[in-house]
């Protein structure tokens, strides 16, 4: 269990120093206070690394909200990319009677309707006068 609070406290650090240096939430303190130690993760680091080093000396779970929460973000930003890398595909097929017949989609509805809409309207830029 020790070795589990062990890197959670690591978690917990970088959270934090994330917390202080990038995340909104924290913007009205960095900005109140422009030092430099709100916007260096390297000087926060150190400082951060203090905190955590005293909650898993004295009250290891502590540390557990703050890995948590680097975890839960780190989770939505892989599935965020992971979705943004993947190609997605729109399949359509136009018949002899120009119907056009939709196959397969991975567009979710609004990006779908976008982009038939764009298809349709001709962009009022190429307009000849």
């Amino acid at each position: 269990m020790k070795y589990l609070h062990l890197v959670f406290a690591v978690l917990a650090a970088w959270r934090l120093i994330e917390l202080f240096t990038v995340d909104r939430i924290t913007a009205r303190l960095r900005e109140k206070f422009p030092v430099y130690l709100w916007q260096c993760p390297r000087c926060m680091s150190v400082w951060a690394g203090g905190f955590v080093a005293l909650v898993f000396v004295f009250a290891p779970y502590l540390n557990w909200p703050f890995a948590i929460s680097w975890l839960y973000f780190a989770h939505n930003d892989f599935l965020y990319l992971r979705r943004i890398r993947r190609s997605r595909e729109l399949h359509v097929e136009v018949t002899a009677g120009n119907r056009v017949n939709l196959l397969r989609s991975e567009l979710t509805p609004s990006e779908l309707q976008s982009l038939l809409g764009q298809m349709i309207m001709p962009p009022s830029s190429n307009k000849v006068s």
